[in-house]
């Protein structure tokens, strides 16, 4: 009996590398397609606005924290985007490439929870490494991914494809767990504080 355990955990081996190699593909071709951004500088747009010229973002204090996650501002309360600059800031400063490092970073972790979506849903781990890539190259992500204030779009759905994986896996099994979807709510509640829609 033993052996047996042995073989179909030998065979299990090189299916889950296959599986981190398609993983990692995935965030490879998001890093790739946004490697360039890293050179931008700040759009002047919605940059100077929310970043350059919020005094809030200038650094993690209680006081900025509390004043973004009590206050709309430049006549928005998205706290978490706000947060996510001040974070930025603690790291780098106003250098417009971190704040890129971090989108592109972001950007990278949504195609690869599209991958996780996407094969959890069809069952195919080619299916999610198609949506995956797709989705990581796709040229209607430039603005969210090049421009500093589009993070909200990135945050947002980040949290909002974490927060259905863990509903799916809350469903998983004759039990409803209960924890997994109170997980899933609160992080949902996230995704709203990141972008409104």
């Amino acid at each position: 009996m033993s052996n047996n355990s042995e073989l179909a955990y030998a065979g299990e081996a090189p299916k889950r590398l296959q599986r981190i190699l398609l993983a990692l593909v995935v965030v490879l071709v998001a890093v790739g397609c946004y490697y360039n951004t890293l050179s931008a500088g700040f759009v002047n747009w919605d940059d100077p606005k929310l970043i350059l010229e919020n005094p809030y973002v200038r650094g993690l204090t209680l006081e900025n924290l509390k004043h973004i996650w009590t206050s709309p501002i430049k006549e928005t309360y998205l706290p978490l985007r706000v947060t996510s600059y001040a974070v930025d800031y603690e790291l780098w400063g106003y250098d417009p490439q971190g704040y890129h490092l971090t989108n592109v970073l972001l950007h990278a972790a949504v195609a690869l929870l599209v991958f996780l979506v996407a094969r959890r849903l069809s069952g195919s781990w080619a299916a999610g490494f198609f949506a995956g890539v797709l989705f990581a190259a796709h040229p209607v992500h430039t603005e969210a991914v090049a421009w500093a204030s589009g993070r909200k779009d990135l945050l947002s759905t980040a949290l909002l494809l974490a927060s259905f994986l863990m509903y799916l896996a809350a469903r998983r099994g004759a039990r409803l767990r209960w924890g997994l979807v109170a997980g899933s709510i609160g992080v949902f509640l996230l995704a709203g504080l990141a972008k409104a829609m």
